[in-house]
């Protein structure tokens, strides 16, 4: 049996967030805001804004623990023009999602 990890790493959080669970609510909370723009963002024709959308969100993915998604948007900052990874991406973001609102229950 294969346990799939989640999305985000909480032992991580947790140490970013000093061990304050409100803090990573809001941390997540503004997460979310940030990934629902820069899928709004992600399906633009310029290679450079997708380039530019993706890195930062590689970066604020990393400080919260969301490694998998990290490394979708490592993906299409090497390759903006890929669209396998820009799905890919999309996938990780709604894995994600879906992952907070079962946390903040």
């Amino acid at each position: 049996m294969v346990v799939e990890a989640p999305p985000i790493d909480m032992e991580h959080l947790t140490r970013q967030t000093l061990g304050d669970d409100s803090i990573a609510r809001e941390v997540l909370g503004l997460f979310l805001i940030e990934m629902g723009a820069a899928r709004e963002a992600i399906g633009a024709e310029e290679e450079a804004e997708r380039r530019e959308v993706a890195h930062r969100l590689k970066g604020a993915a990393r400080a919260i623990g969301a490694f998998s998604l990290a490394e979708s948007a490592a993906h299409i900052e090497a390759t903006p023009g890929d669209g396998g990874h820009v799905s890919q991406f999309l996938e990780r973001i709604a894995e994600i999602e879906a992952f907070i609102a079962s946390y903040d229950r």
